[in-house]
């Protein structure tokens, strides 16, 4: 059962080809709509359209596997974002601490004794001295 030199060149295989048509974005996501499509090839071609399906799929494998590790070692995460996040939260502990003592006293006094310039509103009751 050999073939002959003429027989080996003309082999056909058939492969079946996957294309997305539409390919739809979603914040959570991708989704696509894919169009099968069967074609017989010759050996070049055929060999040429599996090493490059293969070749995405360990790029996709590879991709995958880059970014878990990034995730796990922390490296995707700003480097200084703890200190930023306890300046943030110093600055709003300070503006509060300032609002809470507005009117009390000067920000540019002199001397050792706090000023009072005006006291602060308060809501009067009426019904403490009835």
């Amino acid at each position: 059962m050999e073939r002959s030199a003429e027989n080996r060149g003309n082999t056909q295989v058939q492969v079946t080809i996957n294309r997305p048509i539409t390919i739809l974005h979603f914040s959570d996501g991708v989704e696509e709509e894919i169009e099968e499509e069967k074609k017989t090839l010759s050996w070049g071609p055929w060999f040429s359209h599996y090493a490059s399906k293969s070749g995405y799929k360990v790029l996709n494998a590879v991709d995958y596997a880059g970014e878990s590790l990034a995730n796990f070692f922390g490296i995707t995460t700003p480097k200084y974002q703890i200190e930023i996040n306890e300046y943030e939260r110093l600055q709003e502990e300070k503006k509060r601490i300032e609002d809470e003592s507005a009117g009390w006293v000067p920000k540019n006094a002199g001397g050792d004794i706090p000023l009072v310039l005006n006291e602060p509103l308060k809501e009067a009751r009426f019904n403490d001295y009835s």
